[in-house]
């Protein structure tokens, strides 16, 4: 099996194990924000917007950095890399616990919400179980990833049920997700011990190293979160915890989206790791082959989310919800902008060029701080979104200053013109004939695959390559 196909085979395994972890998920937060309503989401969205920020401090032990390094190392320096990583995510978030206790002290939330954000902070420790996804990275056994994934939304489904038919409080939601965050934890760890022993020690010289090259990640991490929910702690000060709720709504649709992106890069990074050693060229086609295929996912979904922004809401979260489409039609055009925000990241840390991502996210953050200022108190959570949306595009800007990253955002553009007729198609299909969503749904993909290839968005090469990554033979 050669190294398209294993990616693939990964990538399939997680994508199918996302795509169902993801439907029990929105069927989790269906109930779950019918359950609470408006104003107990925005308080619990606002005590989990409040954490993000903290949250940063433990990623310092940064699994994409640790998954470069454990994809090129020999198994026994993998498990003393593993080990250290989760001394040291571990220590960082109980510093990070208690700057968020202490945090509180500087402004005055309501006693929930304080309990809130008391209890969802030690859910913190548990954080160290993502880490171990680089052990299936390496093995090239996602599978087990994926099954595992989902064994844990199923057991957080039939929790979140029971709590609803025993009317449980938001509080009661807080620790089932602590729960089953650490019950996840010790089941990756047991699993993880079977294929990567893990080393127990402290290398000063590996760990300040690991520490360093974590750092511009793990900041431009924090940047990131700034420009993915300061927004939230703006709505809640200038307009009010029920705006809050109605916008929260809008974020989970959008963010739904993202496990597409994130499961192929999680699956395709170790592989950019060994390719930029190997062959520049082959690390930048596979790159390019990446962006491409990104787009043509997240634009049409984008398009179809703006047309019926509303439905989707009424749908997801009944008819209290309906007031946030206008806010949903503008935050979608976020989710194309971060899949290939995904993916740049990626590239730059297989090369080894986290610094790039820092300076990005940065300039993003910096920006994105006085936009929601200037935008809530005029359009409210609209403005929200449309600050959101500007702050996503500014790191493209950033990466123009790396030969890598510039020449995949240029191939964008040239992709994006050679998309855009079929997007043309498919926006006035949207337009001209009114279906129910659903019906829409399934017409207007029909539209844009029938489209792509007349309008040779996909050719003949993109059809080889899918038989290639399935394993199918092609050609005599």
């Amino acid at each position: 099996m050669d190294r398209v196909q294993s990616v693939s085979k990964n990538t399939s395994y997680l994508i199918v194990g996302d795509v169902i972890g993801k439907l029990i998920s929105i069927g989790i937060s269906i109930l779950f924000v019918r359950y609470l309503g408006r104003e107990e989401l925005g308080k619990y969205s606002f005590a989990m917007a409040y954490l993000f920020f903290f949250s940063v401090l433990p990623h310092l032990s940064n699994e994409s950095i640790l998954g470069r390094e454990v994809a090129v190392v020999k198994e026994k320096q993998a498990g003393r890399f593993l080990g250290d990583a989760i001394l040291l995510r571990v220590i960082l978030s109980l510093i990070a616990m208690v700057l968020a206790w202490i945090g509180c002290t500087f402004f005055e939330p309501t006693p929930q919400i304080r309990l809130l954000i008391f209890i969802a902070s030690l859910g913190m420790i548990a954080s160290f179980r993502s880490l171990f996804v680089t052990v299936f990275q390496r093995t090239m056994e996602m599978r087990v990833f994926s099954i595992v994934n989902i064994s844990m939304k199923l057991l957080a489904a039939v929790l979140t049920l029971a709590l609803i038919i025993l009317k449980g409080t938001v509080e009661h939601f807080v620790l089932l997700n602590i729960f089953v965050a650490f019950v996840s934890a010790a089941l990756f760890y047991t699993l993880s011990q079977k294929r990567i022993p893990i080393e127990w020690g402290w290398d000063n010289k590996r760990f300040f190293s690991f520490l360093k090259d974590s750092f511009p990640v793990s900041v431009s991490h924090f940047f990131d979160r700034v420009i993915a929910r300061v927004d939230q702690i703006f709505i809640f000060s200038i307009i009010g915890i029920s705006s809050l709720g109605l916008y929260s709504a809008t974020v989970t649709v959008v963010e739904s989206f993202l496990f597409i992106p994130t499961a192929l890069l999680t699956v395709l990074l170790p592989v950019l790791s060994v390719l930029f050693l190997e062959s520049k060229d082959k690390h930048e086609r596979s790159v390019k082959i990446s962006g491409k295929y990104l787009l043509l996912f997240s634009l049409p979904v984008a398009l179809f989310i703006c047309f019926y922004s509303k439905e989707v809401l009424i749908f997801l979260f009944g008819n209290s919800f309906a007031e946030a489409a206008p806010v949903l039609k503008i935050l979608i055009w976020s989710f194309p902008l971060n899949c290939m925000l995904i993916l740049l990241r990626h590239v730059l840390i297989s090369a080894k060029k986290q610094k790039i991502i820092l300076i990005g996210s940065l300039f993003g953050a910096v920006l994105n701080i006085p936009l929601n200022m200037v935008l809530i108190p005029k359009m409210g959570g609209a403005g929200a979104a449309l600050a959101t949306t500007i702050a996503y595009s500014v790191p493209f800007i950033c990466f123009l200053v790396d030969r890598v990253p510039r020449n995949l955002t240029l191939c964008s553009y040239f992709g994006l013109l050679k998309l855009l007729p079929a997007l043309i198609l498919l926006e006035l299909f949207l337009h001209f004939f009114t279906f129910s969503w659903f019906v829409a749904l399934i017409f207007s993909s029909l539209v844009y695959l029938a489209a792509l290839f007349l309008t040779k968005g996909l050719g003949s090469e993109d059809i080889k390559l899918f038989k290639r990554a399935i394993g199918m033979k092609y050609g005599k």
